[in-house]
């Protein structure tokens, strides 16, 4: 009964031995730094700054949430410079204190479809899909056969469009211009010449004249508030008819879509749109025989140019702020 004991007493050491070794072995994650710049020059400057942390568990509509912390770190399994997979510690610095999750250097996807971080040792291939690139809510859309060709990458830089086959990410710092859509299995790519029709930075002249006209509207909406007010306290008051319908007619005005390159307004139907992105259409967008480059309603704004000279379309969704 003795050896019984003496031998059961061993096995339970050792396996003790065991699980203390993997305790060690997995505290012992070597422990990586991502980055939240792009590199100037080098292989790896095919790089644009985009946050790919998993979202939050908590979806609750806070306006008093505080600032995401000062740094983070991710317990990942993930292959470093294309070698084995490893487990690793992802250290995420956030040196804005900002509430929302910081940015990191975005080098696309792997083969398999991974998120692709560049951290102080090297490009990181992270295996966990909760690990993703967000995609803005701007689409690429082939007017012939009315389909969503691409899903371009939200960024912290604004999409420019030269031509349908030049569309890309123009970063002003390293005046590189980026691929900017989504594709799967393949990495960011530098576009040689590319945004050659990105807008150019306003002249002081041109930030004190938006002011002073900003100012001007700002005075003679509230006089013409002050006046329909006082005129409405006078005895037999009748208020100014509604607009025509033409005053409501989604008319381009001069330069307007010059930040985002050689586009101009499309008109189509609330139909076709919907067609495109059922999700996002509502009632107060009108009718589905409704002809406009711009469809608003229920917070939702849905915007549609198309590239000069082509066949292909520019989709834009936006949405009002808060949750």
């Amino acid at each position: 009964m003795s050896y019984f004991r003496s031998a059961f007493r061993q096995i339970a050491l050792t396996l003790i031995a065991l699980a203390l070794a993997g305790v060690r072995q997995a505290a012992a994650a070597e422990t990586l730094t991502a980055l939240n710049q792009c590199p100037m020059r080098g292989d790896n400057r095919a790089c644009l700054i985009v946050s790919v942390l998993p979202a939050s568990e908590d979806t609750s509509c806070d306006y008093y949430v505080g600032p995401y912390p000062p740094q983070k770190f991710f317990r990942v399994s993930g292959s470093l410079n294309e070698g084995p997979v490893r487990e690793y510690r992802l250290k995420i610095k956030n040196p804005d204190q900002s509430s929302s999750p910081p940015p990191q250097a975005y080098l696309g996807q792997s083969s398999s479809g991974r998120a692709i971080v560049l951290t102080d040792q090297g490009p990181l291939e992270i295996l966990d899909k909760s690990f993703a690139a967000p995609a803005s809510e701007m689409y690429v859309v082939d007017k012939k056969r009315w389909k969503i060709e691409t899903h371009l990458l939200a960024s912290l830089s604004h999409p420019v469009v030269t031509a349908s086959n030049d569309i890309g990410i123009w970063d002003d710092e390293r005046q590189l211009c980026i691929s900017a859509p989504i594709e799967p299995g393949r990495r960011l790519r530098v576009i040689e010449g590319g945004c050659m029709a990105r807008p150019k930075e306003p002249t002081d002249q041109d930030r004190a004249l938006q002011i002073r006209v900003r100012a001007q509207n700002g005075i003679r909406d509230t006089a013409r508030a002050f006046a329909e007010w006082y005129a409405s306290k006078s005895p037999g008051y009748a208020p100014s008819p509604p607009p025509e319908s033409t005053d409501w007619v989604d008319a381009p005005a001069p330069n307007e879509f010059d930040w985002l390159g050689n586009v101009e307004r499309e008109y189509v139907t609330l139909k076709q749109v919907r067609r495109l992105l059922p999700r996002d259409v509502n009632p107060e967008m009108g009718s589905d025989e409704q002809v406009a480059g711009h469809f608003g309603g229920m917070g939702t704004g849905i915007r549609v140019l198309r590239i000069k000279g082509s066949q292909t379309l520019i989709v834009n969704v936006s949405r009002d702020g808060g949750c």
